[in-house]
């Protein structure tokens, strides 16, 4: 267990029992602060915990939580743009059939316009979401959440095919290493014992681990969204606006608050469990 992931866990998870207790006594504005919080921790933990940020780093995202996401996007381009270079040297490797589907380019064009995509959001007004715009984030969340994998019958022979193509595409590097690699390879998938472990651990840990993840993140992803202007909105006066005036009960995010309250809760404890293992 990451100890310093827990923390900030505990910590968000605090802030989200302070919102419920603050919503449900009719201080909306309040309640919406500790929300962003929570949000704001249960982002910070979930980078800590996949590897996206290190703490020291938190100083520099301070409040903005989508700088975790941008931040992220803009390595995973960094690090397309270095595959792309490293594979220019082998035409084999790059035309062969585990990656002939996979356009490096427009991948890199796609975390590109997601970056922009992140930026744009300083532009839109985040405060007064529509509730039909809500109401269809909140479906999607309980649609990922509710995912289930369908394994083939076959699903063991598809799996064995696949790795050994994947040994096939090692080997296309030409060397003395990747061929080694590629005996090894081999030599692991055709052991039968250790295949059925493979997929077994596959199919019983890591297929629903995945599910898990990806919820988890979606979630943080969007609670974000929802609260990333709310940080300093919900505590002093804009423009000689009082905060107290803009939550109310009649503003959408208000009263579709503990709907995400309630998916924000169970992104933490699955991020919770998944961290203990």
């Amino acid at each position: 267990m990451n100890e310093t992931v827990k923390i900030w866990t505990d910590l968000s998870m605090s802030d989200l029992n302070s919102s419920r207790l603050l919503h449900n006594s009719g201080h909306y504005r309040t309640s919406y602060f500790f929300f962003q919080q929570a949000t704001e921790k249960a982002n910070k933990a979930f980078a800590l915990f996949a590897g996206l940020l290190s703490d020291k780093e938190f100083k520099d995202i301070q409040h903005d939580q989508l700088k975790i996401y941008r931040r992220t996007i803009v390595k995973w381009e960094s690090e397309i743009k270095t595959l792309i270079q490293v594979l220019k040297p082998y035409p084999k490797v790059a035309n062969h059939k585990i990656l002939s589907k996979t356009n490096f380019t427009e991948y890199q064009k796609t975390l590109s316009e997601g970056v922009s995509f992140i930026d744009s959001l300083r532009n839109y007004d985040l405060v007064n979401i529509p509730t039909r715009d809500l109401n269809y984030l909140i479906r999607q969340l309980k649609k990922i959440r509710e995912v289930k994998f369908r394994i083939p019958r076959d699903f063991e022979t598809i799996f064995k095919t696949q790795m050994l193509g994947v040994a096939d595409w090692i080997e296309q590097f030409e060397t003395q290493e990747a061929i080694e690699a590629k005996a090894k390879f081999q030599k692991f998938i055709n052991n039968k014992e250790q295949a059925k472990q493979l997929y077994d651990l596959i199919t019983n840990q890591i297929l629903p681990f995945v599910i898990d993840i990806v919820f988890v993140n979606f979630t943080l992803y969007l609670c974000a969204i929802i609260t990333i202007q709310h940080s300093s909105l919900t505590r002093y006066p804009n423009n000689n606006i009082n905060p107290e005036t803009i939550y109310t009960k009649r503003l959408p995010l208000v009263k579709k608050q503990t709907e995400f309250m309630d998916l924000l809760e169970e992104a933490i404890s699955k991020l919770n469990r998944i961290n203990a293992i």
